[in-house]
């Protein structure tokens, strides 16, 4: 069950993306499978190949996820050619043999092809962020 994700909520294109997720084995053992956690960002609107921005496998070892909670944290780099632009963060943990999304989370948010989504972020200008940054203050 992942309890919790956090990142920034703008970014300029070529910064990296720092995600953090606190998930919660509410099972009685760790994973048996090396399952690969994954991460994907995508455009708003879909998973053709045009709108996944970056796949990326974390290092994340799961089967290390004995019952309780765990912090993971990873960083992603946004491509500098990026479009501004609303994005999506999503999330699996794919079978290692044959990268499909294999294990169902005990949260909400899955899409048809088993990926998890929770939350977004926005790609903007420099200027557009600087702006934003300072009505914040």
């Amino acid at each position: 069950m992942v309890r919790s994700i956090r990142h920034e909520k703008w970014l300029e294109p070529g910064q990296s993306l720092t995600i953090d997720m606190e998930l919660d084995n509410i099972g009685v053992a760790p994973p048996y499978r090396a399952y690969k956690p994954v991460i994907e960002i995508r455009s708003a609107g879909g998973r053709s190949a045009k709108q996944v921005l970056t796949h990326q496998e974390t290092d994340w070892n799961i089967l290390n996820w004995l019952p309780g909670r765990h912090l993971q944290s990873t960083s992603l780099m946004i491509p500098p050619e990026t479009k501004p632009g609303r994005y999506i963060i999503y999330f699996a943990l794919l079978d290692p043999y044959n990268g499909q999304p294999v294990i169902r989370l005990a949260v909400d948010g899955k899409d048809a092809q088993n990926w998890y989504s929770w939350s977004s972020f926005e790609i903007v200008d420099k200027e557009t962020l600087e702006k934003t940054l300072q009505r914040q203050e």
